[in-house]
């Protein structure tokens, strides 16, 4: 609304005129239209909607395998988007717009590069698979063609079945998921987990990693910088 007024006050508007023309053809107008319409395609850009609607999901994919518990992560970003964007409406008058916006730039993208090391990481210790199946029948499907969990996690019609020891994944195997339900496998060990009695765990669209600290961590990150920032300073650039 401030770019209407100002537009308004220099008398380059008259009433039905063509008001983005006189905004555009004004140097003062024309910078802060610039400058919130960056501000406004960069949030979009850095993801801020997917990490918000779809941060239980990042975690599952990071390898939080218990939905409860990944829905009580995501419920902890969405805290500290509400939080911190508390804490930029107390910055704001006290370090300028300006250093906000600037510092909530850098920190969005050493956030992001933060998430990105999480999934680069267990995308790098991903499982190897120890077990492939017996009967030549089997083979036919691509699932028995892969060599660790990543690949066999990226295809949506296979699953990761394995054992677990502490922090130490053994018996392995990539396996067809069963296309009724993906909460277990097509065959084998994974096939009916609630009668498996010899701890087999069925992964779906995730691996076992002991790296999903870091992708949480960038989560809380990318917001806590996010937040401040341009959540706080697109107000005076955009009209409302």
């Amino acid at each position: 609304m401030q770019l209407f007024l100002n537009c308004y006050q220099i008398s380059l508007c008259p009433p039905g005129g063509l008001v983005l023309w006189h905004m555009l053809t004004h140097p003062p107008t024309r910078r802060a239209l610039t400058v919130g319409c960056g501000l406004q395609m960069f949030q979009q850009l850095s993801g801020i909607n997917t990490v918000m609607y779809y941060s239980a999901t990042i975690l599952q994919m990071a390898g939080v395998r218990d939905d409860k518990q990944a829905i009580w992560l995501a419920s902890a970003t969405a805290a500290t988007n509400f939080l911190f964007t508390l804490v930029g409406v107390w910055l704001v008058e006290r370090v300028g717009r300006r250093k906000l916006t600037l510092g909530s730039l850098m920190g969005t993208a050493l956030s992001l590069t933060v998430l990105a090391i999480g999934f680069l990481l267990s995308a790098q210790h991903s499982p190897a698979v120890t077990l492939h199946p017996t009967d030549t029948s089997l083979n036919s499907t691509s699932c028995t063609l892969y060599g660790s969990c990543q690949p066999c996690m990226l295809d949506p019609d296979c699953g990761f079945c394995y054992r677990e020891n502490g922090s130490t994944v053994y018996n392995s195997s990539c396996i067809p998921v069963n296309q009724t339900s993906t909460d277990e496998a097509a065959w084998g060990r994974c096939s009916n987990l609630s009668q498996v009695s010899d701890g087999s765990l069925w992964a779906y669209n995730y691996c076992p990693t002991s790296y999903s600290w870091i992708v949480l961590l960038g989560l809380i990150l990318y917001l806590a910088f996010f937040a401040p920032g341009e959540n706080n300073t697109l107000s005076p650039f955009l009209p409302h």
